[in-house]
């Protein structure tokens, strides 16, 4: 895997806050549509959804959740599964990197499934770390497929942040 193969399949969402709340994110304009329009996400562990410390919550350091639920004014996704009691929604737990200060995090992102369940998904994400500590903008990189490989895909990333960073507007 190269950093050429990871630019190829990489979906790329900028989300800024909503002024009038703490946790509500709208997506940017030419963000891809995989996501929802709006997302719901949490830095403050107060708001956090309670995790078993087992698995890797064992030896990994939640920082954020991430939660969603498509309306029909969102686009179809594969992360979009009709289920016949429950909207469509992604659910995910952000966890630390503690080896890469330039992300926020990583997780594995969470869809419902027709029987309304959230069931996690091979595809990678990573937050990149914003000049506000992700309080009102947020960036995210999908990588579809891609979490089994996730050591080799967050050093890729982040050895071109630490290169070239991000322009900020």
């Amino acid at each position: 895997m190269n950093a050429i193969f990871l630019k190829s399949i990489e979906k790329r969402a900028i989300y800024h806050r909503s002024p009038e709340t703490k946790v509500s994110f709208y997506r940017q304009p030419g963000s891809t549509e995989l996501l929802p329009q709006r997302i719901n996400f949490s830095i403050d562990p107060e708001g956090f959804q309670p995790v078993t410390r087992t698995g890797r919550a064992a030896h990994l350091k939640k920082v954020a959740d991430v939660k969603a639920r498509f309306t029909r004014k969102d686009t179809q996704s594969p992360y979009y599964v009709l289920a016949s009691n429950t909207e469509p929604r992604i659910s995910f737990s952000v966890w630390e990197y503690p080896e890469m200060p330039l992300l926020l995090g990583f997780a594995d992102i969470g869809r419902s499934n027709e029987m309304g369940k959230i069931e996690q998904t091979p595809d990678l994400v990573a937050i990149i770390r914003t000049p506000d500590n992700c309080r009102d903008t947020l960036e995210l990189r999908i990588y579809p497929g891609l979490y089994p490989k996730r050591d080799t895909v967050l050093t890729l990333l982040h050895e071109e942040l630490r290169v070239q960073p991000p322009i900020w507007v």
